[in-house]
Order: C-alpha cells, then structure tokens, then sequence
C-alpha cells in the first residue's frame, strides 16, 4: 500500500519526535483504518480541500498569482512558483505539529527546555536495542550532532523555538548539514568523501524522496534511479559530494516534482507558464494538490485565515 506524502511526512516526524516505535504504531493505526474504508491521509486533504475552497475565493487567488509574479509579466513561471513555496515551506510544516506539545513531552523535569538526555532518553532510549549496540550508538551519535546543531544558543538546552531545528531539520541549515553528515557516512561505502552511482543505488536515499519512490515501483527502478542521481549531480562529474544532497535532504527535490506537476495541469496555452485565468481556472487541480497546504500558510500570514 502507497501512503500519501502528507501521511509519510507525518510518520517521519513522529518518528523523529517520539522514536520508531511510536511512529510504527501510528502506521499500523491508519493502514488499518484505510483497510477500514476510512482513509487517514484522504480525510485530511479533505478537510484541506474544504477549508481552502470556504477561505480562498477567486479575487484570493487572484491576489496570490500578483504575488508569484515577481517580474510583474503577469504570467507565473516555474521559478516563481518554486520561490513561493520555499517561502513558505517551513510555516506549511511548522503548522503540522504544536511545538508546545512536543516541549511538553520531552522535557520530563518540566523546566521549560530540553536537555540533550532528555532528547536522547525520548529518541534513543525509550526503543528497544537487542544485540544491536553498534546501531544504538550510531543513533546516540546522530541524534547528539542533531541537538547541538539546533542549539543556536549553544546553553546544552533546547527552547521552543531551537526544538524546531529537531523536528524539522530540513528548515534549518545546521541541523541539515547533519543529515547530510549522516547519509554521507552511511551511503560513502570507500570512505571516499563522494557517493558513486552504485553506492547510491545501495543506499535508502531514495526512499528520502516519496515521489521519486512511487514512481520508482511504478517504472523502471535503474532508470528512475540514474534519473535522480543525474539531478542530484549538478557539476556531471559522476559523483555526489555532501552539498549535491542538499535538494535532497531538504525535500526540495519533492516541491519542484510538486510544482512541475501543478505548472503541466494548469497551463493550457503551453507556453509553460501560468496566467492569473488558468489558476482561477483549474483551482481544483490546486486544491487537489499539496499547494494547497502553501496556499493556506499564505492566507494565514495574510489573515485571510486564523
């Protein structure tokens, strides 16, 4: 069974926050509701799609493709709509999960912070490690080099706002550079200090991007493979070196597939762009996507939606 990215997202992050346990729990939970009739991930994007339809009138979205319209040609190019979602990335994902909550559920000696062996006790030691004290340490050591990335303050201790680095270390540079770290160490097979095609088809990076991976069991796994090393490998070299994973880590790479689909749906003229008529035009297929979830941070941040 195929779970959305919305779904895939947010069994990451209660994986990362609450360990692979818990995460593995909740999985069990919705794939037995969908086996139910009653689809988790279709709900929600429902309930999305019915907000943004009772929030976001035509004269809104009219005001949003002004605001994607950076050189004011009054058409929307790729690039444009990619600015806006990178603009916007981290409130779409911070609206996900309450900080609040996730503060009060680490932080066991209620001081209002995070330690690091809090952090470790609610990420590494609360999951059982039989016969596998090499992959324990491995995780005591990436999830210590995510806590000190997050401590801008460098204090030992983790606030509200630092807690954010963690959960989502996609929007924060250093606490991304140390997935970076960890997926060189993992996928590096020669210790070289660069990932070759083979290493890479060895690895789980692929897993790391949903839509590349359902259309890899979809197509021809090497050649979706090749295709996304050969994006990834922006110098051509044949290689990857740690800043080439980049798009990965950060998820970008899962946006521009977002994007590219939305600009091919909704542009009829083909002149490859998006005029303010085709988005009025083909709002469903906007809705129908995960643009909406953009779409509401921004109406948000506008008060259009509280």
């Amino acid at each position: 069974m195929s779970l959305s990215f919305r779904t895939l997202l947010f069994l990451s992050t209660i994986a990362r926050v609450f360990g692979q346990e818990a995460a593995a729990a909740v999985q069990d939970a919705v794939v037995d509701a969908e086996e139910d009739g009653v689809a988790r991930d279709e709900h929600e994007e429902g309930d999305s799609e019915q907000k943004a339809h009772e929030v976001l009138t035509d004269n809104h979205l009219h005001q949003v493709h002004a605001e994607w319209d950076a050189n004011g040609d009054a058409k929307v190019s790729f690039h444009e709509l990619m600015n806006f979602t990178e603009a916007h990335h981290s409130h779409v994902l911070m609206s996900e999960v309450s900080m609040e909550d996730v503060l009060e559920e680490k932080d066991t000696n209620k001081d209002g912070r995070v330690s690091l062996e809090e952090h470790l006790n609610d990420t590494v030691y609360s999951e059982r490690w039989e016969d596998a004290e090499k992959e324990k340490k491995m995780r005591i050591d990436d999830e210590t080099a995510l806590f000190k990335a997050a401590d801008a303050n460098n204090d030992g201790l983790l606030d509200k706002h630092e807690l954010g680095a963690v959960v989502f270390p996609e929007t924060h540079e250093g606490a991304t550079n140390a997935l970076m770290d960890q997926t060189m160490r993992d996928a590096d097979e020669n210790g070289d200090g660069k990932i070759t095609i083979e290493e890479f088809k060895n690895s789980d990076m692929i897993e790391a991007d949903t839509d590349m991976a359902d259309e890899v069991k979809e197509t021809d796994q090497v050649d979706e493979e090749d295709a996304l090393f050969k994006r990834l490998d922006k110098n051509g070299d044949g290689f990857l070196e740690k800043e080439e994973l980049r798009p990965l880590k950060t998820g970008r790479i899962e946006r521009e597939n977002m994007v590219n689909e939305l600009v091919g749906a909704l542009d009829k003229d083909g002149d490859s762009h998006v005029d303010s008529a085709e988005l009025v035009q083909g709002k469903k297929s906007v809705y129908d996507s995960d643009l909406q979830d953009y779409l509401l941070a921004w109406a948000k941040r506008r008060s259009i939606l509280r």
